[in-house]
């Protein structure tokens, strides 16, 4: 369900109800944004993926020395189906540097050089295409931008997510209790997977925060609340997490007197 999740949205945003119209989207095939419905899915599926391998390694059932060339390997093959991706990245990183005690530099060696191998095909096409391997065509898009007078804001940059939040806020006050309860949500949910294993909280709460923080402090992120699909799978998980909180809060357990 997951997996499929950005590609059924797309299907919806397009060809769906358009409410305030009162009637259908009907965009073509060409306007309806395909490549990204059918990038999308594989970008989740990947994600997913590298999560699932993660959580072995956690529990010690894949050898260490396996699982960072192969997850590096996914992962730069991932940040070419979405560029954001580079959140795994550093989502992995975290936790290497948090838990990882022995064979630190054979083990980020491994993950560095396989991650080179699997980004390497979007760095020669960036090369031949863009005449730098670490152009990804955004620079070219926000000079238009900038010449339509439709770039006001820097590209990245943390005022970007302060605007963000001050639109929201503009917009209906009620984005502040929105704000607050998912903040409550996330919180308790943090909690309740922690007490399970800290390292499954540091997984979920840095798979919600990665690409909420890169895409708020992106520019282009400014535009439509689409780019923050990939923060919906970790949420619905931890918004479960923070259910089962509370009723331990409301129903804690029964002491047994022996």
């Amino acid at each position: 369900i997951f997996v499929l999740f950005p590609f059924l949205f797309y299907v919806f945003r397009n060809f769906g109800p358009h409410f305030e119209a009162g009637n259908w989207n009907d965009f073509n095939f060409f306007h309806a944004n395909w490549l990204t419905m059918m990038s999308d899915p594989l970008s989740s599926f990947l994600v997913y993926l590298i999560l699932f391998l993660v959580i072995l390694n956690v529990k010690k059932i894949i050898n260490a020395m396996y699982f960072y060339p192969l997850v590096g390997f996914l992962s730069g093959y991932a940040m070419m189906t979405r560029v954001s991706n580079i959140t795994i990245i550093f989502s992995i990183l975290v936790l290497f540097f948090l838990f990882e005690k022995k064979e630190r530099l054979k083990k980020f060696l491994f993950f560095l050089s396989s991650l080179t191998i699997g980004f390497l095909p979007q760095l020669i096409y960036n090369y031949k295409i863009l005449e730098s391997p670490f152009s990804f065509g955004y620079q070219g898009a926000y000079q238009e931008w900038i010449s339509m007078g439709a770039a006001t804001r820097p590209t990245f940059s943390i005022s970007n997510i302060i605007h963000i939040i001050s639109r929201a806020v503009e917009y209906s006050w009620l984005s502040i209790l929105i704000m607050l309860m998912l903040i409550a949500i996330v919180f308790m949910g943090v909690l309740y997977v922690s007490k399970i294993k800290k390292e499954y909280a540091v997984i979920l709460i840095l798979w919600f925060l990665m690409p909420v923080l890169f895409y708020a402090s992106f520019t282009t992120g400014q535009t439509s609340a689409r780019y923050y699909l990939p923060a919906v799978q970790p949420l619905i998980i931890l918004s479960l997490a923070a259910f089962y909180f509370l009723k331990e809060v409301a129903l804690p357990k029964k002491r047994t007197i022996t």
